[in-house]
């Protein structure tokens, strides 16, 4: 409960009334199961050995280090990016605000709509497809965000180099806050005799990624 609120609600605004002062917005701190993100394959690929996202939430980076080439090329390993689809917008008028999603929400999918970063409830908005509605209260220049909560596959990432034996690209993955640098390791990616490793940079201007340094 957040003392001084009006109501027990996530999202809402709230002055303290306990002991000390400040003021701030009630979360929910339990989990529920949401979705399962795979490979989609049946092999000992580790997919899932390592994992990061960026500071939203909505880039997942998953290394699979024991990835197959071929039957005869052996842990060469691959990493998946997956993202979460997210839309902002700016009112232009007073309420209410309708524009149309990047994507159609599937059924059971579901949303979480802020308003200048409050959450808001399911009772002031609706969708049809990708028609997206808000119907409470707002005033030009207010930013909706609109979020789903299913990820999709954007783009398998490997080392771009001749497959070979025991690379393990994939074994360590992280990302910066935007999600739109990506490191790869491959602790036996150097040299024949897999003794050395690399680590492998991937950059997004936009469209896709692309590998722009190994070192």
């Amino acid at each position: 409960m957040a003392l001084g609120a009006v109501e027990n609600k996530v999202g809402i605004y709230f002055v303290s009334t306990a002991i000390g002062s400040g003021t701030g917005v009630a979360s929910l701190s339990s989990y529920q199961f949401i979705d399962t993100i795979s490979s989609g394959e049946i092999s000992v690929d580790k997919f899932g050995y390592t994992i990061s996202t960026n500071y939203y939430g909505d880039t997942v980076v998953i290394g699979a280090p024991s990835k197959n080439y071929s039957n005869n090329v052996e842990r060469w390993g691959k990493s998946y990016v997956y993202s979460r689809s997210v839309q902002n917008y700016e009112a232009p008028n007073n309420n209410p605000v309708s524009f149309t999603l990047a994507w159609t929400p599937t059924v059971g999918e579901q949303l979480f709509v802020s308003l200048n970063d409050i959450l808001v409830d399911n009772t002031n908005y609706s969708y049809s497809g990708s028609t997206f509605t808000y119907t409470g209260t707002c005033i030009p220049g207010d930013v909706t965000n609109v979020s789903g909560n299913k990820f999709t596959f954007v783009q398998e990432l490997n080392t771009q180099e001749n497959p070979r034996v025991g690379v393990q690209f994939g074994y360590s993955v992280d990302t910066n806050k935007f999600g739109n640098e990506i490191l790869v390791g491959a602790p036996y990616a150097l040299n024949s005799i897999n003794q050395e490793g690399a680590v492998y940079r991937f950059t997004n201007g936009g469209r896709s990624y692309g590998m722009v340094d190994v070192s």
